[in-house]
């Protein structure tokens, strides 16, 4: 689980430096020499990169939770949400219950919430019943 954590930091802090922060600058240096830049969209293509990155650490933290689960485990799926296709056969709002962590990924094919159809705007969760 440690390794996973360092190995997933260590990713993130490469990005940062390597792509989104340079990317970003590039954009907005450009923008301002461009009079007819639209901002909103340059915002929301900011916004959309980011949020590709931020699913990558609800995948993880639902692989760490996958590893500390011993027991059954529910999967809710947001009241409030827009879902993809994929989230509501293996969740609902009630909760589904599964035996197991494993038995879940057996459903699901391996995945967890950030993984499915809808990725990074997966707004499922698990908790251990």
């Amino acid at each position: 689980m440690l390794d996973a954590l360092d190995q997933a930091i260590a990713d993130n802090d490469r990005f940062l430096e390597e792509s989104l922060i340079p990317d970003l600058r590039a954009k907005v240096e450009a923008g301002f020499d461009d009079p007819d830049v639209d901002w909103g969209e340059t915002l929301d293509t900011f916004d959309a990169r980011v949020g590709t990155y931020a699913g990558a650490w609800l995948v993880l933290h639902h692989d760490v939770f996958g590893l500390l689960a011993t027991g059954r485990v529910t999967a809710y799926l947001d009241p409030l949400a827009g879902h993809c296709s994929d989230c509501p056969l293996y969740h609902s709002v009630a909760g589904e219950v599964y035996e197991s962590m494993q038995d879940y990924l057996a459903q699901t094919g391996g995945r967890v919430p950030g993984e499915f159809e809808c990725m990074h705007n997966c707004r499922c969760w698990l908790e251990e019943a």
